[in-house]
């Protein structure tokens, strides 16, 4: 017996039509990866007779092997893949270079803000499929919207399968609210 589900053999026919794969709750996670902070750090270095540099943090040994005329400094040698950005710094100044470490707040906003957006498009269309495999597309947005909203707050913990078994439980319990207005509608034209 499911918890949280009502037992009628009815709603339980409703429940197994949603959460049997007729909805392909996957489709709907965002597979994007949260934008991690250290793809974001730039350290500049620089040495007097070298031009200035400035690699990403993340790849910074990958990336000073590749500059030709930094290919055979000693500096290069002392620098170890799993360093953090200070370790890298203080290993560069050891070996008389001047460096800083910068953070490029406008990319990783902008790169917070792409993620988030596309959580929103998949919460979007997830609702519309709800509506759709429910069969309540066709009611005004107004009137089902109270209902998706109780569904999302009362089960968003249990994810799209427990919004998706509330938002049907409460479609069902509202079903002769849904034909009165069908009936209305079909009698006004």
């Amino acid at each position: 017996m499911r918890s949280g589900c009502n037992t009628n053999p009815h709603l339980i026919r409703i429940i197994d039509f949603v959460l049997e794969g007729i909805m392909d709750f996957d489709k709907y996670k965002n597979k994007l990866p949260y934008p991690d902070r250290e793809n974001f750090e730039r350290i500049d270095f620089g040495k007097i007779g070298i031009r200035t540099e400035r690699f990403a943090a993340k790849d910074f040994l990958s990336s000073i092997r590749a500059v030709p005329e930094l290919r055979d400094e000693s500096v290069v040698k002392a620098l170890a893949r799993d360093m953090t950005s200070k370790e890298i710094m203080e290993t560069l100044s050891k070996y008389g270079f001047m460096c800083r470490s910068s953070f490029d707040q406008i990319n990783y906003d902008l790169a917070v803000e792409k993620y988030y957006d596309h959580s929103r498009e998949l919460q979007k269309l997830f609702e519309a499929d709800l509506l759709v495999e429910c069969g309540v597309d066709d009611i005004p947005a107004h009137l089902t919207e109270p209902f998706l909203s109780m569904a999302l707050d009362e089960a968003k913990s249990y994810g799209h399968n427990g919004i998706a078994c509330k938002f049907s439980l409460l479609m069902q319990a509202a079903a002769p609210l849904i034909d009165a207005y069908r009936a209305s509608r079909v009698s006004a034209v």
